[in-house]
């Protein structure tokens, strides 16, 4: 039998987590785009801020005998966005590992064990983000998906629908990160993402593939104060949307392939369409706009999203740590899963391990963002 301890386990596990980095981040966009961005560490739940919705002041001509108009006026609304939190746990089977005859064979064992566990804890925070299915208690971190709903206290307390809806802003409704849609009751005006719909993707003019995804783009760059935020420069779209693009646009738009290190094989890239300077469509295998928690049928889907819009929040407490107190890893989801340390069991023979990390986003232009249907039509 191999002695081991916990020190080799934790040692095998971050270099674990450091070689699968880049291959999950570029088998999954919205990791290497969205969840790999440095969150804001926070000491509370909550992240506060205001949105604007008219400057503070009011403009008049000058002739002789003006009176200048009074001053400062209260165009703002204070919204939140709250911090949920996640653990996925597993263990490893301590008589696997006693009686390898090597330590290559101890790492071996621990390595086929946390590299399954790393693929599965992102796939499940992916699928939450993009499809809002809140499988094995993912329901409190954000999703997208304004179909499905997400509750970081799990109480009730702050429960909100998906952060983009499936209509025109003005017919908008509910309230996200505590303030009300533009299309709502006492709703604010420009709180809602752009939306746009497809009728063929190889279609010319109004209601074809190229069109309308720039004209969405436009316009979220057009309402979504493009001098702070700049244009959209993300789409994620299902499998049968980039299909679509990529045959029907194949003459009029450039694939790409990223590769974010020299450890990454040359046949695995992050592949992206170039529609336009600044904007790319990535195919994401974990978004699947047909599953349960979309309640109508879209027919092909595109989020269109501005980056430097998106900002992550994480519980400071929660963050990857070192020496005694857990395992600083740059994991897949680094800024917000990290593995912690191996903790031996009472009660079986094995020790427990966990991944555990928190996650919130703030939308602070949410006009900046928007969404594309009916792009599975050819």
């Amino acid at each position: 039998m191999t002695m081991f301890t916990q020190d080799l386990l934790n040692g095998v596990v971050t270099d674990l987590d450091r070689a699968m980095h880049e291959t999950i981040s570029l088998y999954h966009p919205v990791v290497g785009l969205i969840f790999n961005k440095t969150p804001a560490k926070m000491r509370a739940s909550e992240h506060n801020w205001n949105i604007a919705y008219r400057g503070p002041g009011s403009g008049r001509q000058l002739v002789r005998g003006t009176v200048l108009p009074g001053g400062r006026r209260n165009f703002t609304a204070q919204a939140r966005a709250t911090v949920g939190a996640w653990v996925y746990a597993y263990d490893f089977d301590e008589m696997d590992i006693a009686f390898s005859e090597s330590m290559d064979e101890v790492g071996i064992v621990i390595e086929g064990q946390a590299a399954a566990a790393i693929s599965d804890a992102t796939n499940l925070v992916v699928d939450q983000l993009l499809n809002g299915t809140g499988s094995e208690g993912t329901g409190g971190l954000p999703t997208l998906n304004g179909d499905s709903s997400f509750d970081p206290t799990a109480d009730g307390s702050y429960q909100e629908d998906g952060l983009i809806q499936f209509a025109a802003p003005a017919s908008q409704t509910g309230t996200t990160f505590n303030v009300v849609r533009q299309g709502g009751a006492g709703g604010i005006p420009g709180h809602a993402n752009q939306f746009g719909e497809v009728t063929s993707v190889a279609g010319i003019g109004a209601g074809g593939g190229l069109y309308e995804l720039m004209a969405l783009r436009m316009q979220c760059s057009k309402r979504g104060n493009r001098e702070k935020v700049g244009m959209p420069d993300v789409g994620i779209a299902d499998a049968v949307s980039y299909q679509n693009y990529y045959e029907r646009l194949a003459e009029r738009v450039v694939p790409i392939v990223y590769r974010d290190g020299s450890d990454v094989p040359e046949d695995l890239g992050r592949e992206g369409l170039v529609i336009t300077r600044g904007f790319t469509l990535h195919w994401e295998p974990g978004f699947d706009p047909d599953s349960a928690p979309f309640t109508a049928g879209y027919n092909g889907m595109i989020y269109v999203l501005t980056l430097k819009d998106l900002h992550p929040l994480a519980f400071a407490q929660l963050s990857p740590v070192s020496g005694t107190q857990g395992v600083k890893a740059k994991n897949p989801l680094s800024s917000f899963l990290s593995h912690r340390r191996l903790i031996e069991s009472q009660d079986t023979l094995g020790l427990k391990a966990t991944l555990l990390g928190s996650w919130g986003v703030a939308m602070k232009n949410l006009s900046a963002h928007g969404v594309l249907i009916g792009t599975a039509n050819p």
